[in-house]
């Protein structure tokens, strides 16, 4: 019994060792909601290195300004400046994401969304930048974070 308690303890303290809460992220124009944290697992250090080939975690919480009835994710990775589209296999947010619409006005949620990382990426920094946007087509929430892809 003690064994198992002590191996749960440590699964416990591996999975929170390798969630980051992410500190370098610009906001870029959030409308309909206040980011209050981001956090990206796996994640050691900033800038988070995405494995190719594997997956990762991402983690936004926010406190909504007004009724969300919908939310699209555009995600894009910044090459040169140049805005790369990064296809999400689900970008609907009221989907598998931990979200059930409509979001009410003044309540704070967390977005959960788990990324494959395709091996055929190239190893290379990039601005990732995140739109979350809301029945109107503005931006609930905008985020931008650097990675390195490895």
């Amino acid at each position: 019994m003690k064994t198992q308690v002590l191996l749960a303890v440590l699964l416990a303290v591996i999975c929170v060792a390798h969630a980051k809460k992410i500190d370098t992220y610009k906001d870029c124009g959030s409308k309909d909601a206040k980011l209050t944290s981001i956090e990206i697992e796996p994640c050691v250090k900033e800038p988070c290195g995405f494995t190719r080939g594997g997956n990762v975690t991402l983690k936004y919480t926010f406190t909504t300004s007004k009724e969300i009835t919908s939310l699209k994710n555009l995600v894009y990775g910044y090459i040169a400046g140049i805005p790369i589209p990064w296809p999400l296999d689900n970008p609907d947010g009221c989907k598998d994401c931990n979200l059930k619409c409509p979001l009410a006005s003044g309540g704070t949620f967390t977005y959960v969304k788990t990324i494959a990382i395709s091996s055929a990426y190239p190893k290379i920094g990039v601005v990732v930048k995140w739109e979350g946007k809301d029945q109107d087509n503005v931006d609930m929430v905008c985020f931008t974070v650097p990675i390195v892809l490895v």
